[in-house]
């Protein structure tokens, strides 16, 4: 299922540099600090059994995810989203590890986009794939 969705899609975040400009570096650090934060919220809440909290912090994940172009990331919020309304705990917790460890590898994916050259439009789409083990 997730072998289908990219770690990073680089697009759209040359589109967001080319959309923030000056502003994307630090727009950037933002977003990925919030991802983080939602990461531990996320798995304190799953602790807890916090159902309503997961559901939030997870819509809230993928929806900041996919603006990043973190679109792997997105789809396992999608999941746990979902799974927060239906599913037992157990599912939840091991979609909530999957989705702490993807959050990693597309920070990872994220940073080395911002230590890579200047694309000059988005027309050089390039993907950042990584195989789920």
């Amino acid at each position: 299922m997730l072998d289908s969705f990219v770690v990073l899609d680089r697009g759209i975040l040359v589109e967001l540099r080319n959309d923030l400009e000056d502003e994307f570096p630090a727009i950037l650090e933002i977003s990925l600090q919030a991802m983080s934060e939602r990461a531990e919220i996320i798995q304190d809440a799953i602790t807890r059994q916090e159902i309503a909290t997961i559901r939030k912090v997870a819509h809230q994940i993928k929806s900041n995810s996919r603006q990043l172009g973190a679109l792997r990331v997105g789809k396992i919020a999608e999941q746990m989203e979902k799974l927060a309304s239906s599913q037992p705990t157990s599912d939840i917790l091991k979609w909530g590890n999957i989705l702490v460890d993807e959050i990693g590898s597309a920070k990872l994916a994220i940073e080395e986009f911002m230590l890579s050259p200047t694309l000059s439009s988005a027309s050089n789409r390039e993907l950042i794939t990584e195989n789920l083990a």
